[in-house]
């Protein structure tokens, strides 16, 4: 009821802006709507979190590094044999180190990317929305670095459009937007896994009809819920199949994007350090439900 009340005073006065400041364009700074937001705030915060996860991945991988190159270093009695085996262990470690540094830069800037489009593509809906509610002949979006007003949001391209003679509206768009708080941070919650599906249709968390988690059949490796495995390998290939009501949206093995068939057959190949290695698959649905499962692989410290 709230909302409601909101929204029908919102229109009122939109209808009234463009007589009432006697101006005929109206303008939207984006970025600054995108930044004060609601949604930006969140989003802002679980890039915040996946830039923590990533650095505590860092510095156990250079824990990690250091103990070795440590151990072959001091370690006098060591056989030429067991030496040549742990040098090549390290140099295999920090190939692993170099990837994991280059490949978390890539997410978190994808991330940002994808956060940044979803959020400014929300915030230019809301703007079409409004002006469908105002007497604004067009309203554009302004380049905030340069102060000038460049593409058009809504309505008719107006020759000699400026700055000066049109009116800021990006507080009520700002308002309007936040009034969807609910819709657009339930979708930004799930960002390290949903953001890269191409397509997916965001109407599906306001029209949810199914709230049936999808299931995940993991048929490789074998493995038992929280089962821990032990392999010599310096990777595994985690294969299964998702299958949901809703279909089968995306599927993701620690993060990664895994190989996806219609019938819901995924794959995808992860590489191994020494020591415990948690997989993790996520698979989410038409619906925006998602399941979760873990295991464990253990390659030993002698693992050539």
């Amino acid at each position: 009821m709230t909302t409601r009340l909101s929204l029908i005073v919102f229109m009122v006065v939109a209808l009234q802006l463009g007589h009432a400041f006697g101006a005929d364009n109206a303008y939207v700074d984006l970025q600054k709507a995108l930044l004060s937001c609601d949604t930006g705030k969140k989003a802002k915060s679980v890039l915040t979190e996946i830039a923590s996860g990533y650095e505590r991945g860092k510095d156990e991988r250079e824990v990690a590094l250091k103990s070795l190159k440590n151990e072959v270093e001091k370690q006098s009695s060591m056989t030429d044999a067991t030496r040549a085996s742990k040098v090549k262990e390290y140099e295999y470690l920090l190939e692993q180190y170099k990837t994991f540094l280059k490949n978390a830069q890539a997410d978190l800037q994808s991330t940002n990317d994808k956060l940044t489009i979803f959020i400014i593509n929300g915030l230019v809906d809301v703007t079409k929305e409004y002006y469908s509610s105002t007497n604004f002949s067009g309203i554009y979006a302004l380049d905030a670095n340069a102060g000038q007003l460049t593409e058009l949001i809504a309505g008719k391209l107006s020759a000699n459009v400026n700055k000066g003679d049109s009116v800021d509206i990006t507080g009520r768009v700002l308002e309007a937007f936040n009034l969807k708080t609910v819709y657009y941070d339930s979708i930004i919650a799930k960002a390290p896994y949903l953001l890269p599906i191409e397509g997916i249709k965001y109407s599906a968390v306001l029209e949810k009809t199914d709230s049936t988690a999808p299931v995940i059949a993991i048929s490789a490796p074998k493995a038992g819920r929280g089962e821990k495995l032990t392999t010599r390998e310096r990777s595994i290939t985690v294969a299964g199949k998702a299958t949901s009501a809703s279909g089968v949206a995306d599927v993701k093995i620690n993060r990664q994007p895994a190989a996806l068939d219609a019938e819901g057959n995924f794959s995808a190949e992860v590489a191994l350090t020494v020591g415990d290695n948690e997989i993790t698959v996520v698979v989410i649905d038409g619906n925006i439900n998602e399941t979760t499962e873990r295991f464990t692989v253990v390659r030993p410290a002698d693992a050539e």
